[in-house]
């Protein structure tokens, strides 16, 4: 069966890889966000604490973004992606343990959060300086 020219790109092992991995890779992040937001508001009731976890979380993409760049140019992209991504599971996963265990509190919220926030920059950078090319020919790409 042949795909339709909107999708060649899927003709393709390697993107179909990437494709896939990016899509479940996303779903993550944000389950991992909403589930943040559910675990603050329950823990302090308290918007402004969820404001200030959030900021904690994604703040460093404000700030950090051009040094982040600069980080990305000399480290192989493939071996960033996959660190910050194994950062930003291990996060999610000391989250899940905390709150397993009863022994979460807000300020270890804050710190993972920020942990979090540091990989995602990292991986935001590494992201859009284009993995593209490594997985599909140019004339895919365009």
């Amino acid at each position: 069966m042949r795909l339709p020219e909107a999708f060649r790109s899927l003709r393709y092992r390697d993107f179909r890889v990437f494709f896939a991995g990016q899509t479940i890779s996303q779903i993550a992040t944000w389950m991992h966000s909403v589930a943040q937001t559910w675990l603050i508001l329950s823990l302090t009731n308290s918007p402004l604490l969820l404001g200030l976890i959030t900021m904690l979380h994604w703040g460093p993409i404000l700030l950090l973004a051009v040094p982040s760049g600069a980080i990305a140019d000399r480290v192989a992209k493939r071996r960033l992606l996959m660190a910050t991504r194994a950062a930003q599971a291990c996060t999610a996963l000391t989250v899940a343990t905390l709150v397993a265990t009863g022994v979460v509190a807000y300020w270890h919220v804050g710190v993972l959060a920020v942990c979090a926030g540091l990989a995602n920059t990292l991986y935001n950078v590494v992201r859009h300086l284009g993995r593209l090319p490594d997985v599909a020919p140019a004339p895919i790409v365009r």
